[in-house]
């Protein structure tokens, strides 16, 4: 009675694409520019693919810098037994529950994934999603049904209609091309201390990214592939607990709103592949970086990049946010970078530096 007097009446998918659900409302002082020309300014002559092994997120690469020794001896003071007796503010038992509570959504077995990179239990190990999505999904060609055949313009307004029924907050799209694909990594991040002394990791441990010419991506033991083909990277937000993520790091909370991201990501990602591959369209979800999140959401609007060049911020949500990407071949019309003043507010604050 209530509820369906003030919920949204749809009787099908046009209804949806005509929604407020699938229009993207900004304040009045964020202004659309030009685009591939965010406030953050790019020389694309200088930019390369880039091999994400040799990041931060390497246990490999990091010991490369402070040692082995040092890296054990950090990693040893971790000890979540130890602050769950002592009672430690934001490590409490209830504290530690609540973060295995809320990473445990993102192994469920119905999205447990074909690629694995490095090693489960590793740094960034065995994500919940599949390259190319939940596989026996029906395809309109298996129906003997044409596939979906829209605009740009309507294909662009409809997925942001879906993923925000799949529980998306915002999405954008940005065309993949000679420029942007500069950003596609050659491999994804990870790489354990194992092949501190023997590096590079074989294909087999961390799989290269390639572009090939061929109609539908697909995956090996040793490579993922992205066609050569007009492309479009879909970017999208899945929201964040500030107040847990400012705990502090270390603090159990802090990574429970962190780790929501991805459960609630995984779900996101597997449900909107289901419906590219239902509307007869290929959905690549990358192992990270494939291309780079951030990128992503300064490159079509959904951030400005702030000014230690690690963190984007939203003009409705500030800097905790998640930020991910889908690859699809669904025609779809991009969105425009902005400017709502961060960057320029970032000059001269210097709080993070």
């Amino acid at each position: 009675g209530t509820a369906a007097a003030v919920t949204p009446l749809y009787h099908d998918l046009d209804e949806i694409i005509g929604s407020k659900t699938s229009q993207w409302k900004r304040p009045w002082w964020v202004k659309e520019l030009e685009l591939e020309e965010p406030t953050t300014e790019i020389d694309w002559s200088r930019v390369e693919r880039f091999d994400a092994r040799y990041s931060a997120h390497s246990p490999a690469e990091v010991c490369r810098f402070v040692g082995l020794d040092e890296y054990n001896r950090v990693r040893a003071l971790a000890n979540t037994s130890q602050d769950i007796l002592d009672n430690k503010p934001g490590s409490t038992l209830r504290d530690n529950a609540l973060n295995v509570g809320a990473g445990t959504g993102q192994y469920m077995g119905g999205y447990k994934s074909d690629y694995v990179f490095p090693a489960a239990g590793t740094c960034c190990g065995s994500y919940s999603v599949y390259w190319t999505g939940q596989k026996g999904t029906a395809t309109p060609e298996s129906l003997g049904v044409p596939k979906w055949s829209g605009t740009p313009e309507e294909n662009t307004q409809m997925v942001r209609a879906a993923m925000r029924f799949f529980g998306a907050t915002d999405v954008s799209v940005g065309e993949m091309n000679e420029k942007t694909k500069k950003f596609v990594s050659t491999y994804p991040q990870g790489g354990d201390v194992k092949y501190l002394n023997s590096w590079p990791p074989p294909d087999t441990y961390i799989k290269k990214i390639v572009f090939e010419d061929v109609d539908k991506g697909y995956t090996t033991d040793t490579k993922y592939v992205i066609p050569n083909k007009p492309l479009y990277c879909i970017t999208y937000t899945v929201p964040m607990s500030k107040d847990l993520f400012r705990t502090g790091p270390g603090s159990q909370l802090r990574s429970a709103a962190n780790i929501s991201r991805y459960r609630l990501r995984a779900a996101i990602d597997t449900c909107t592949k289901g419906f590219l591959t239902a509307l007869g369209y290929q959905g690549l979800e990358e192992p990270y970086p494939c291309f780079p999140s951030q990128a992503g959401a300064v490159l079509d609007g959904l951030a400005e990049m702030g000014r230690n060049s690690n963190v984007c911020i939203s003009p409705e949500y500030g800097s905790v946010h998640g930020y991910f990407d889908i690859i699809t071949d669904l025609p779809m019309a991009p969105t425009h970078p902005i400017d709502a003043g961060i960057f320029r507010f970032c000059h001269p604050c210097h709080k993070c530096a």
